[in-house]
């Protein structure tokens, strides 16, 4: 779990560093005190410590491992989302073998869980049912209300017919 901790942490501020920040810079924008931050930095180690534990255990379960086509998935992949044509080959000079490694066993490990999902959608059955509860018991009301609705009527109606017979007598 202290390792998650201390990669995480590291792999945040170099990224940071990347594009030109300082660790000062990072503290100073997060609007933490180095505590805050180191705390929340740990909080979410802790929760990549647990899905990096997962992942690999998958992926060693399945017999998933970082090929060369998995690489060259994940440089099309990049490829696509940059703009820039890449290859498996400067990704690694760009992020490091460890790094590029372990998003393409992720990248198939999604792909494999993804397979095994299958989507049931019956909340939707719920809500049309409770809609159809809802639209018989508004047609109801409204169909009641129509009725007494029609009844006043039909009693003004019989109403005005009398008086009006009366002044014709």
């Amino acid at each position: 779990m202290e390792y998650a901790k201390a990669y995480l942490l590291d792999a945040s501020l170099s990224q940071m560093k990347s594009y030109g920040l300082s660790v000062a810079d990072i503290v100073n924008m997060s609007g933490k005190t180095v505590a805050e931050f180191k705390e929340d930095a740990y909080a979410r180690a802790e929760d990549y410590a647990k899905q990096l534990f997962l992942m690999r255990k998958l992926a060693a379960d399945q017999g998933i491992k970082a090929t060369d086509a998995l690489l060259d998935e994940l440089a099309e992949a990049e490829s696509s989302l940059t703009g820039e044509k890449t290859n498996r080959i400067k990704l690694i000079e760009q992020y490091g073998k460890e790094l590029v490694e372990e998003a393409a066993i992720r990248n198939a490990v999604m792909e494999y869980v993804e397979s095994q999902i299958t989507v049931k959608n019956e909340e939707s059955s719920v809500i049309f049912e409770q809609d159809a509860k809802d639209s018989t018991t508004e047609n109801k009301s409204t169909t009641k209300a129509a009725e007494e609705e029609s009844m006043e009527t039909s009693e003004e109606d019989s109403t005005s017919a009398s008086i009006e017979t009366k002044k014709a007598e």
